[in-house]
């Protein structure tokens, strides 16, 4: 009856948390990754595909971050997103669970309100680049309940990366039917506004001019030299313009140019030739001839 009770609970408890059964005790095949290295293993890693567990239930943008302070402890950030809720972090430590060279580590977490609790993880693999695959069992008399982790550095890994770690799961015979993939949509919202990169920005190996800022005295201007070239464009720019002043001045300017001598004389004799002639003295013997009507009129 007690066993019959047993069976039924953990039956339940399977349920709910949709976790990996099985019979009888933990696969000893699954053993942790030999030659372990914990430095390299430190980092950021996201979470890809994982067996459904009651603490994580609708949850995502999983995050975890593994790292070492100063006084030797391995600090481990445990972030995520509920179903429905606003994100949280889950603190705790990590400690090296069993010899030195093997990947069989413990993390103790700390949860307001609730007591904390320990989970003790396999790492079955890792290239410690790319993935991660992570294993935890539990027994419980007849029966145990397995969980599995797919871990990534980036949160959309390549196809290559996800073929390495479905080999790993296929190796462990690890059904993936059993796991679920883990959201990363909306994860990250940014604290500080990107940088605004100008239209038209100014090489690195252009000589900044000095600006009225840079002057210790900003009351005084500083007197603005042209150089050669300005100067000289500046003098051709004026004589143009005196050049076409100039032009326009005797263009409209009313003036009559002073005869030549050659020009007087020539005029001086002409106007002898038209000048008045001088009185004719006619005869008396050709008066006579001539009709008295026309002398008449004539005088």
């Amino acid at each position: 009856m007690c066993g019959l009770w047993l069976l039924t609970l953990l039956s339940s408890a399977l349920i709910v948390t949709a976790q990996l059964p099985s019979f009888w005790g933990c696969p000893e095949k699954n053993i942790p990754m030999p030659d372990f290295d914990l430095s390299r293993f430190l980092g950021v890693w996201y979470e890809i595909l994982r067996v459904p567990t009651l603490m994580e239930v609708g949850a995502s943008c999983v995050k975890n971050n593994y790292t070492q302070t100063a006084d030797g402890k391995i600090h481990v950030e445990n972030e995520l997103k509920p179903l429905g809720q606003p994100k949280r972090v889950i603190p705790g430590e990590l400690k090296i669970a069993g010899k030195a060279s093997e990947g069989k580590i413990t993390i103790r977490y700390k949860v307001p309100i609730l007591p904390a609790w320990e989970t003790t993880y396999h790492v079955l693999n890792t290239d410690y680049d790319s993935y991660a695959v992570l294993w935890n069992c539990a027994s419980y008399g007849i029966m145990n309940i397995q969980s599995a982790w797919l871990l990534a550095r980036q949160r959309k890994p390549p196809g290559t990366v996800l073929q390495k770690a479905y080999g790993v799961l296929d190796a462990y015979s690890l059904p993936r039917n059993y796991f679920v993939e883990t959201s990363h949509n909306d994860c990250e919202i940014a604290a500080v506004a990107p940088d605004v990169i100008p239209s038209n920005p100014v090489p690195d190996d252009a000589t900044r001019k000095p600006s009225i800022s840079d002057n210790k005295d900003p009351v005084k201007e500083q007197p603005i030299v042209p150089s050669d070239d300005k100067s000289k464009k500046t003098t051709d720019a004026k004589k143009s313009t005196q050049d076409i002043s100039e032009g326009a001045e005797s263009l409209y300017k009313d003036e009559v140019p002073k005869p030549s001598s050659d020009t007087t004389q020539e005029n001086k004799a002409s106007s002898k030739s038209i000048a008045a002639p001088e009185k004719i003295n006619i005869p008396s013997s050709m008066m006579a001839e001539i009709p008295s009507e026309i002398n008449e009129e004539k005088l």
